[in-house]
């Protein structure tokens, strides 16, 4: 058990000194949350998208990349950090494709329209949309250096997820989750911009790994106060507020109050 701690902690700070280990030498639980797919062109004008799956982990880093400092919205809805200029134009905008499957034009146009003006104000800005696939596609030529943030979660605890919120079936939204992300990993393929996938869920147990992945990605300092305030903010149910204990000692209770079967 000790040589196994010791051994832990001596490739945890091989990590952080950015060495390479071997392959039987990975810790599977110090896997890093973020994976670089292609890495990023830092030049001033630039623009970050963040691509996911509803309730696939899209907000947290929206959170934190404005933590970061990075302008995600001038209108921002606080409890997913969406762009509602965005939102609310592509909402007025449906459908946005005809019955022949073919983009409106006028209707994309008035979208380009909103995404070149954000150009015009800032040479730094992002967003982030768990539905963008809708609609990316047809954005690409106008969007500024480009550099993608793709989340990735685990469909199950997604589909639960939107099922407590909505009612929506389970099979149903996990039926839809993987069709969306045949489109995240065909989108991945097609196109040569800098691209970073996260992990959810090794973000939240790896919490300043995940900072310091992030800012590194889009080139901004994170100095140990912002990695702090990322650190605090990317935990689950975060828009409910600290509550972590709650949360446990809430879990704890019911299984406790259970009549045990034997």
């Amino acid at each position: 058990m000790v040589s196994f701690v010791v051994k832990r902690i001596y490739n945890g700070l091989r990590m952080a000194m950015g060495l390479e280990l071997e392959p039987g030498d990975v810790d599977p639980h110090m896997i890093r949350p973020c994976g670089l797919l292609r890495p990023p062109k830092v030049e001033e004008e630039r623009t970050v998208i963040v691509l996911g799956m509803p309730r696939g982990g899209t907000s947290m880093v929206a959170g934190s990349l404005r933590l970061l400092g990075v302008p995600m919205g001038d209108r921002l809805e606080p409890s997913n950090q969406e762009d509602l200029d965005i939102l609310d134009l592509v909402a007025s905008l449906q459908p946005l494709y005809g019955e022949d499957g073919k983009p409106i034009t006028e209707n994309f146009d008035r979208l380009r329209a909103l995404i070149a003006g954000r150009n015009e104000e800032r040479p730094f800005w992002g967003w982030k949309d768990p539905n963008a696939h809708v609609y990316i596609n047809e954005l690409m030529p106008v969007l500024r250096n480009p550099h993608f943030v793709v989340v990735f979660r685990d469909h199950f605890a997604a589909a639960q997820t939107i099922e407590a919120r909505t009612g929506r079936d389970v099979l149903l939204s996990l039926e839809q989750g993987l069709d969306q992300m045949r489109f995240l990993l065909d989108f991945v393929r097609a196109y040569d911009f800098p691209l970073l996938m996260v992990s959810y869920e090794r973000a939240l147990r790896l919490r300043e790994s995940f900072a310091r992945q992030l800012a590194d990605f889009v080139g901004v300092e994170s100095d140990e106060k912002v990695v702090g305030e990322i650190v605090d903010y990317v935990r689950p149910d975060r828009g409910g507020g600290n509550l972590d204990a709650i949360y446990r000692a809430t879990d704890r209770a019911f299984w406790r109050a259970r009549e045990v079967k034997r």
